[in-house]
């Protein structure tokens, strides 16, 4: 059975000017169309969230809070939060180069991940925020020997600490934001934890960044973004492209659509191949074989419309290996334990 969620991307066009209202009516009109999981982009509203003591507020949380609870749908609102006295606590005894010390308060560039009933079950934290997020350096104009050298601003956003990772109740969703897009290993320690979708929301369009990310650990990747170019992109998990979509001229949002099957997986040829025929003989036209990756990239694909069955259970049944844990915690692991130690180590 395809495990399929529906998600909407509301992309803030060029001309937006931090205008709330604009973006919560396209949220609303989302969520009403049926969306599972509804993306907005980075620091949109120019609000800070505020620390109490069961999550955070402000004004935006409060109505997109609302709008899951009505519309029984997710919701990913990507602000500024405060820091808490005991998060702003550790991390100012932890700064052993005592670089946060002057700061009058610590932010983070953060994801909020509000459930169905409007509860913030999960806060991601930009874990490579943009320097000029903490220090006083613009990007395109200082070198990184200026950079090194730059003051502290008096509320800087710290960096995060933690993969962000969250059970929804359709898959597994990652999160990124902006920055985060140019490392890697991020990117590679979702896959390692399983991560169907990630969610990134964004400043700058990425690009083809979001397809690369995508193809080498074979997740789908949906991005909303704003001051750039307002773009859209959904990436397969192959690496394919599946949207790219541009604002309207004259429109304030880019609002981008897509259903995604997240039981689709991946599957490389080696100690699966015969697996695979083996399914396909036992469950003859009801599992789908896609092996049009097989000749160069030596992948298959699997997925199913079977209300009885879906590829994760066949993975458990039969031994299974995806691509995604094949890279990350299945041949990889299994051949660094047999040599003792990784070369680049």
């Amino acid at each position: 059975m395809s495990r399929k969620v529906r998600i909407a991307s509301i992309c803030m066009a060029p001309d937006y000017e931090e205008e709330p209202e604009a973006i919560l009516r396209e949220v609303e009109k989302a969520a009403a169309a049926g969306a599972d999981l509804i993306l907005t982009p980075e620091i949109w509203s120019g609000q800070i969230a505020e620390p109490e003591d069961d999550g955070f507020r402000a004004p935006v949380l409060e109505r997109a809070a609302a709008i899951a609870v009505k519309y029984h749908t997710y919701v990913v609102v990507c602000m500024e939060r405060y820091l808490s006295e005991t998060e702003e606590e550790q991390i100012r005894k932890a700064d052993e180069q005592g670089i946060w010390q002057k700061a009058q308060r610590l932010k983070h560039n953060s994801s909020f991940l509000l459930d169905r009933q409007g509860r913030q079950v999960y806060i991601y934290d930009k874990i490579y925020p943009y320097p000029p997020e903490f220090k006083d350096a613009k990007g395109d104009v200082c070198s990184m020997a200026e950079l090194m050298e730059a003051s502290v601003l008096e509320e800087p956003n710290v960096p995060g600490t933690k993969v962000g990772v969250y059970d929804c109740d359709f898959g597994r969703v990652g999160f990124a934001i902006c920055f985060d897009m140019n490392f890697p290993e991020l990117w590679r320690q979702m896959a390692a934890q399983d991560v169907e979708l990630v969610a990134w929301s964004s400043a700058f369009s990425g690009g083809r960044n979001a397809a690369f990310r995508a193809g080498t650990n074979h997740y789908y990747v949906v991005s909303c973004t704003s001051v750039g170019r307002g773009d859209c992109r959904v990436a397969d998990i192959n690496g394919d492209q599946l949207l790219v979509q541009y604002p309207r001229e004259g429109e304030v949002a880019n609002v981008a659509k897509v259903t995604l099957d997240l039981d689709r997986t991946i599957f490389h040829k080696n100690f699966n191949e015969a697996v695979i025929e083996r399914i396909e003989r036992e469950y003859p036209g009801r599992v789908q074989v896609d092996r049009s990756l097989y000749a160069e990239e030596e992948w298959i694909i699997l997925s199913t419309e079977d209300e009885d069955i879906t590829v994760g259970e066949l993975c458990e049944v039969y031994g299974l290996l995806p691509l995604r844990r094949f890279k990350t915690t299945g041949m990889a692991a299994y051949v660094d334990e047999l040599r003792g130690m990784i070369p680049w180590n």
